[in-house]
């Protein structure tokens, strides 16, 4: 079983026996059923550490080109009340990104939905099976609300509620460069050469108020992080590349169409929280309208003053959706 201050790697996360503990950061073997031999997948884990029919588990996915650490301004301050109220947070890094391995596959939906649902597999084994009992709360966080939504009608069986945060998929109109770089031969040859610097500009276009408190810091840390992963990850910006490339941005009307419908027609489906900012330029809050005709049962939470990134970097912004989370005593 993991632990919540334990830095555990898994052989295969078919043998949960076989483990070892040494820091906060947690490493398994993901076997995805999209891939014929496993890779090393990381995720990070807050909170309860012994686990019993009363427990709350939540799996959290990060973005585009973010990670686990995205979560830790949400959950680190959480550690206390998360342990009272028996709640267990695993952050997972995706292929690619933080300490996950980066794979030699187009970065399709499939592939991300396969890495998700195999981490999903396996913590159900290494609780034995109390996951199947209790159920899961999913987070999704811009793309990983995209992968969270795809995710939902598939393991409708396991998920008692999914929270998506400014989630991708709807049509978007991209930027020229955008197009460009979705070509394969374009793409290959100017992303290497313009990426970094171009998404380190960026960063700021995430938040309504540079100035506010806890934005200048989340910022500066974004920055740093995004470089670590440019500098030390061998894979990291192939990956970005192939996400690009592979991955429908704008085209994932359908798929929130279907998982509407559903929550429409049967009531034991899970509930669906849909938290935007108001200012959000990244994944457009004029997008809300469409979104909320998709999922016309789900609950909106509109954040006021707030950019793409703002729900991580501003303090207590995310504090009502975090409570609900740790209060919510739901079982399926």
């Amino acid at each position: 079983q993991d632990g919540g201050g334990g830095n555990n790697t898994f052989c295969s996360w078919k043998d949960c026996a076989v483990e070892s503990r040494k820091g906060n950061l947690c490493t398994v073997a993901i076997q995805s059923v999209h891939l014929t031999i496993p890779r090393q997948g990381h995720y990070q884990h807050w909170g309860a550490t012994e686990y019993n029919n009363k427990t709350k588990f939540v799996v959290c996915v990060h973005g585009f080109s973010t990670d686990s650490t995205i979560y830790e301004a949400l959950w680190a301050p959480q550690i206390n009340a998360l342990a009272e109220s028996n709640t267990a947070i695993f952050a997972i890094d995706l292929y690619g990104r933080g300490h996950t391995e980066a794979i030699d596959q187009d970065y399709t939906l499939n592939l991300f939905h396969g890495c998700l649902s195999e981490f999903v597999l396996h913590l159900d084994i290494a609780t034995c099976g109390l996951l199947c009992c209790n159920g899961i709360t999913l987070v999704g966080y811009s793309m990983g609300g995209a992968i969270v939504a795809n995710a939902i009608l598939p393991l409708t069986s396991l998920i008692k509620a999914a929270i998506l945060i400014a989630p991708s998929g709807l049509p978007v109109t991209l930027p020229l460069t955008a197009r460009l770089v979705k070509s394969k031969w374009l793409g290959g040859l100017l992303f290497p050469l313009a990426a970094q610097s171009s998404m380190d500009q960026h960063v700021t276009e995430g938040y309504f108020d540079t100035t506010a408190d806890g934005v200048t810091d989340h910022i500066a840390a974004t920055r740093q992080r995004l470089k670590e992963q440019f500098d030390v990850h061998p894979g990291f910006g192939a990956a970005l590349l192939s996400t690009l490339q592979n991955f429908p941005f704008g085209g994932l009307q359908p798929v929130y169409e279907k998982v509407g419908q559903a929550l429409a027609n049967d009531p034991a489906m899970p509930t669906i929280e849909v938290i935007w900012g108001e200012k959000d330029k990244t994944v457009p809050f004029t997008q809300r309208p469409l979104m909320q005709q998709l999922l016309p049962t789900a609950v909106f939470t509109d954040l006021p003053n707030a950019g793409h990134s703002d729900p991580f970097a501003v303090p207590g912004m995310m504090a009502l959706v975090c409570q609900r989370i740790l209060e919510n005593t739901k079982t399926l």
